[in-house]
């Protein structure tokens, strides 16, 4: 009789489980967006359009039709070549904002040994080949009105066999908020 006791509580506690395994509330919430421009500008620099190495080749950088974007093709040679004021990252707000740069792919088809560093107001923020999405370079806090000038310093050794064409992609992160992003989405 007390194994019948003890089972009760036991067959009980199951059918109650079971029951309410399949019980749902929905509680109604409202979203609203208020989309707006965006306060940090993607800008091709004073150096974008002119000539880079070996005839018809040009620094091409082409900002989105928003300015929330930007392509950039350059031509580089063996051993060090360096890009100077090819684009800007401008704040046209009046708050500042925190800004990072995180790789989305990275740069593949150079030969071993290369290198593209990032410049950042004339100063090396790092090698854009090492950057992991995972961890974000902090470019800094630029104040409302500011600008970040962007160039390029690539060196690819020589004697490697030179690609016929290297790419990868980056994300340009900014926020008001100092903590640094999580990752790439």
């Amino acid at each position: 009789m007390k194994t019948y006791k003890l089972l009760i509580p036991v067959i009980l506690g199951v059918a109650l489980a079971v029951v309410y395994a399949s019980v749902f509330v929905y509680n109604p919430v409202t979203l609203s967006l208020s989309p707006v421009s965006n306060p940090i500008q993607l800008l091709a620099g004073t150096n974008a359009g002119s000539q880079d190495l070996v005839s018809g080749n040009t620094i091409t950088v082409t900002p989105g039709s928003d300015q929330s974007s930007l392509s950039i093709t350059i031509h580089p040679t063996y051993q060090y070549t360096d890009y100077e004021n090819i684009a800007i990252i401008k704040n046209t707000d009046s708050q500042s904002y925190n800004v990072w740069i995180s790789v989305n792919n990275p740069i593949s088809g150079l030969p071993s040994g290369s290198h593209v560093y990032l410049i950042v107001n004339g100063t090396i923020k790092g090698d854009l080949l090492t950057l992991s999405s995972s961890s974000p370079l902090n470019l800094g806090t630029l104040s409302g009105g500011n600008e970040y000038v962007i160039g390029l310093h690539v060196y690819i050794p020589e004697g490697s066999t030179l690609p016929s064409s290297a790419s990868g992609s980056l994300y340009i992160i900014y926020s008001p908020s100092p903590e640094t992003p999580n990752s790439t989405p």
